[in-house]
């Protein structure tokens, strides 16, 4: 049960996409600010996603999902409008945040923690990361993940999970370098002793091998990962779930 859990939350998490933005023009950012809820808010940069087409007959705004303004006291909080696409009278607000750890550019947008680790979407070393908390029993997971590689966190602990849409009846298997493949449990979920043993031995010199088999064609797909940004991921996962309503 918590393998098919698992599976379906990395499923229903989908990170903001990466959209075209620029500059808001000044007459929208006094437009904007006459809103309490964004003057409450706290915007440091102002940004429109916005078709030119969509209105300005009303303001959607998106509750947050973290307990605090901001995740860290240095960081820059971007208002960015976004069209509808049910009502293109109304755009709708998403409010990002941006810091570094230890020279890792981290956006993360509020509403979900949903966001990214590294230099933007096109990095190729670049770590997604998002939350959820369940419906029926406000418990909250959020995970971080590369290509095929997740690392979630809840009220147990850590767990990884590679790969899905697993082929029935297989495994997976995590390897650092040359050592010897870490199989998973049913669906790709490693054991939480396992899943920290991994986490603890990799460092950003490490070659890291994954492996799982799909299905419905009983394909094996391997990949090679990047970890060079693995310890500020594991540190944005701490900061994420720590601050998750």
């Amino acid at each position: 049960m918590r393998k098919f859990w698992l599976l379906c939350l990395c499923a229903s998490f989908l990170p903001a996409l990466a959209m075209s933005s620029e500059k808001m023009k000044p007459k929208d950012v006094k437009w904007l600010q006459g809103f309490s809820e964004t003057r409450n808010i706290g915007c440091d940069l102002y940004e429109d996603s916005s078709y030119s087409t969509t209105g300005r007959e009303g303001l959607e705004f998106i509750p947050s999902s973290l307990k605090e303004k901001k995740l860290r006291p240095d960081s820059k909080i971007t208002c960015d409008l976004w069209a509808k696409t049910d009502d293109i009278k109304t755009p709708v607000l998403h409010v990002s945040e941006e810091f570094n750890i230890e020279g890792v550019r981290v956006n993360i947008y509020h509403s979900d923690a949903s966001g990214t680790i590294g230099k933007d979407y096109n990095d190729k070393g670049a770590w997604n990361s998002a939350c959820k908390t369940d419906a029926m029993t406000d418990e909250v997971t959020c995970y971080v993940s590369h290509k095929s590689f997740y690392l979630f966190r809840d009220k147990s602990g850590y767990r990884v999970l590679v790969g899905g849409e697993h082929f029935p009846g297989t495994l997976a298997y995590v390897r650092i370098g040359k050592g010897k493949p870490i199989a998973s449990g049913e669906g790709g979920v490693f054991s939480s002793s396992d899943s920290v043993s991994i986490v603890d031995s990799i460092d950003k010199h490490s070659s890291i091998s994954t492996r799982y088999t799909r299905w419905p064609y009983e394909r094996t797909i391997d990949e090679n990962l990047d970890v060079k940004y693995l310890p500020q991921a594991k540190t944005v996962l701490d900061l994420i779930y720590d601050n998750h309503i």
